[in-house]
């Protein structure tokens, strides 16, 4: 959907410069029947191709007095609506039918399987050919290794051990993903990786499952589950240019002497001016004109050291820690 409606923004801005940010795009469904099961299906071509139809049908939605417009053409159905704000590309689209797979050769887990089969076809047959599929943002291989109740639809392991009956050249598929528990009161959410495998012929005699588990322990643990890890990247989150990710403001005092822990990238991003001082106080929890340091100071206390905390390499931010404590030059005699 996302590939199929930034093109039909692309053939917009072509109409008239600008105009297709503005579009929301909501796909229709259509029931079908594969492989003797009746299911939703999304009405969207996987490449889609804009036709003389689908740009006569911009053009009236822009250049006319139409807020919305209902293409259908061959696999495609779907009402184009113009809206008065701006729409991100991330979510300019919408469809009520869930990302479920409708059959077990036609779906993105299958075509991933067979490119990567590609690859492997010309290696010597000394060696496994090993297959590795990562979820990074697959409702399907999220789902891949746990115990579903009433599923109707068809499931990644179906998916993977079908391929494997296909294609006996394969000996074994991977399946990575990330995991977390729900987090209650008094209780931390805890993130690990969870390990799925598939053999063909006789690789799973020879496959040692206590070794691949220990191996998916050295990695670090996942932050984020699949698709949030998709979106952030799709949102640029992790560039170069991007605002950091900061750690909160630890602040600790006891008779008099105490410390505070500021995030290192927030002090160098103001430096750098890619936040404003305005938002460097909001980071530190100012809040209604209060200030911590200004408290501190009216205190009669200053800072006597300054230390750098190190997150480590797995840690997202490392820390500067402020100590202070009593300097008789900022306090009152006493």
């Amino acid at each position: 959907m996302r590939s199929s409606s930034q093109r039909m923004v692309d053939a917009a801005n072509r109409i008239k410069k600008g105009t297709g940010q503005y579009l929301f795009f909501t796909y229709l469904e259509e029931w079908e029947r594969i492989n003797h099961r009746r299911v939703r299906v999304r009405q969207v071509p996987l490449n889609l191709e804009i036709t003389p139809y689908i740009r006569q049908g911009l053009h009236d939605l822009l250049l006319g007095e139409l807020k919305t417009v209902r293409l259908k053409e061959g696999n495609l159905d779907v009402v184009i609506e113009r809206r008065e704000r701006r729409q991100h590309h991330l979510f300019n689209f919408h469809s009520s039918v869930p990302p479920e797979a409708k059959s077990l050769t036609d779906n993105p887990i299958f075509y991933a399987l067979k490119r990567k089969r590609e690859q492997l076809v010309s290696a010597s047959t000394e060696y496994k050919r090993v297959i590795w599929l990562c979820d990074a943002g697959s409702d399907i291989l999220r789902a891949c290794g746990t115990v579903r109740h009433m599923q109707s639809s068809i499931s990644a392991e179906q998916i993977i051990q079908n391929f494997l009956l296909l294609y006996q050249d394969i000996d074994l598929v991977i399946v990575l993903s990330p995991r977390h528990s729900n987090s209650t009161l008094g209780q931390s959410r805890e993130n690990w990786w969870h390990l799925s495998h598939f053999t063909n012929n006789d690789a799973g005699a020879q496959l040692d499952v206590e070794w691949l588990q220990k191996a998916c322990l050295k990695l670090p643990s996942p932050r984020f589950a699949g698709y949030q890890a998709r979106q952030l990247v799709q949102q640029r989150a992790y560039g170069p240019t991007a605002k950091g990710w900061y750690t909160g403001v630890t602040y600790r005092s006891k008779d008099h002497k105490g410390s505070v822990e500021i995030s290192s990238r927030l002090v160098i991003d103001l430096l750098a001016r890619r936040i404003t001082p305005e938002q460097f106080a909001h980071f530190m929890g100012d809040r209604d004109g209060q200030n911590l340091f200004a408290r501190m100071l009216d205190a009669g206390m200053t800072f006597e050291d300054i230390t750098f905390q190190s997150g480590g390499i797995d840690e997202d931010d490392d820390k500067i820690v402020l100590h202070y404590s009593d300097d008789p030059s900022a306090s009152k005699f006493k």
